[in-house]
């Protein structure tokens, strides 16, 4: 056919997880708790990737990396969290104490964690606004989010690249590039 457009490409396997991952990234639609949670896990459940290798001595807490792994299986989820002190805050908030919990929000010690669910720092208050929020677009944007959140860094670029170029074969391989928000790049 003249005029059409002819494209190269590389068929890349990848498992089943980083395929739904990236097929919710692609839909650009948001997901809930459940469905981004459930292919989320290969974010982190992958030997010396991504996550093993995030700059965790950028955070401001030691546990940076068990606060990730936690959020990324579904701790401290924004406006469900399943963490003691906010269901606790919901069951009193349903059941008639809205007035007593506003004030106690108001009246809590400014002292606050680094980030949403910092170990060792108390639960946060959670507001109308975090009560409605609806999900993610993909388990990316949960994780994007947490590293933002937690390592002070944004997503600066991505590569993917031939990890033996000296052999015959090809072996597909990535990195990422985080930029702190100091400017430096890592």
């Amino acid at each position: 056919v003249s005029g059409a457009t002819k494209f190269q490409a590389l068929p890349v396997p990848v498992g089943r997880d980083a395929a739904l991952m990236m097929e919710k990234a692609m839909r650009g639609e948001v997901f809930g708790k459940v469905q981004t949670l459930t292919i989320a896990q290969g974010l982190v459940n992958r030997d010396d990737g991504v996550f093993d290798n995030l700059p965790y001595e950028l955070a401001p807490t030691k546990f940076a990396k068990k606060d990730l792994y936690d959020r990324v299986k579904g701790k401290d989820w924004p406006g469900r969290s399943l963490k003691p002190q906010s269901v606790f805050d919901s069951l009193r908030e349903r059941f008639g104490a809205r007035k007593a919990v506003r004030e106690a929000d108001a009246s809590r010690d400014p002292a606050k964690a680094p980030y949403r669910g910092a170990y060792g720092f108390p639960a946060g208050s959670e507001d109308a606004a975090a009560r409605l929020f609806a999900g993610y677009a993909s388990p990316y944007a949960l994780f994007l989010e947490a590293i933002d959140d937690m390592l002070g860094c944004s997503l600066a670029g991505a590569l993917v690249e031939d990890a033996c170029p000296l052999d015959d074969r090809v072996d597909v391989a990535g990195a990422i590039r985080l930029r702190p928000r100091d400017g430096r790049d890592e």
